[in-house]
C-alpha cells in the first residue's frame, strides 16, 4: 500500500539505524515496537510461492518464530496486533477485551489449528504480547495509536500509511541483498 508521493516529503526527518543501534540507545528498558501481525503472514506466506516442500503453515510458523526472535534477540519488545475478526470468535469481540490466557484456553483457539491461532498461541508460549484490535480499527491503524499514546516506542511496517494513523516513529524491517 502506502501513500503517493509521501516519502519524498518525509526524506528529511529519515535516519537509517541498524537495530543494534537502536537497542544500545534503549539499553535500560527494551524498545516496545507495536506489530502488526497480518504484514508479516502475508510476507511469508509470500515467501511460499516458490517452494514446494512440506507443510506450508508449518514452514510460515517457523518463518514468523524465527523473525519474532531476532527482534526478541536485537533487545525488542514486540507487541502483535491481529485484525478484529466478527466471523471468528477467538479473534472477535470477546478477544478485545480478554485476556492472553483466556484466549489460549478457549476451546476456538485450541480446537483451530489455523496459522492465525497457532501463531497466537506460539506468542503466548513465548510470553510476547498480543492483542486483538477493536472493531473500527485495523490492526495497522490500532499499532499507530499505541504509538501515539506512548504505550508502544515504535510502529514496524513495511509502508508510510502508519504516519496517516498517528504514528510517531516507524522501524522497517532492511533486507540485505546477498
Amino acid at each position: 500500500m502506502g501513500v503517493q508521493g509521501l516519502w519524498p516529503l518525509l526524506d528529511p526527518a529519515r535516519n537509517e539505524l541498524a537495530f543494534s543501534e537502536l537497542a544500545v540507545q534503549n539499553i535500560d528498558s527494551p524498545m516496545r515496537v507495536a506489530i502488526d501481525i497480518s504484514v508479516w503472514i502475508h510476507s511469508a506466506t509470500s515467501s511460499l510461492i516458490n517452494h514446494n516442500a512440506g507443510d506450508p503453515d508449518h514452514i510460515r510458523l517457523r518463518s514468523l518464530l524465527s523473525r519474532c526472535l531476532r527482534i526478541i534477540s536485537a533487545g525488542f519488545l514486540p507487541v502483535f496486533v491481529f485484525d478484529y475478526s466478527s466471523t471468528d470468535p477467538a479473534f472477535g469481540h470477546n478477544a478485545v477485551s480478554a485476556s492472553t490466557e483466556t484466549i489460549v484456553a478457549s476451546s476456538a483457539l485450541v480446537q483451530n489449528n489455523s496459522l492465525k491461532y497457532e501463531l497466537a498461541r506460539l506468542l503466548c508460549l513465548l510470553k510476547v504480547p498480543w492483542f486483538v484490535a477493536s472493531p473500527h480499527a485495523t490492526a495497522e491503524a490500532e499499532c499507530a495509536s499505541l504509538n501515539l499514546h506512548g504505550l508502544v516506542d515504535a510502529v514496524m511496517s513495511d509502508d508510510g500509511d502508519s504516519f496517516l494513523f498517528g504514528a510517531k516513529m516507524k522501524l522497517e524491517w532492511l533486507y540485505k541483498s546477498e
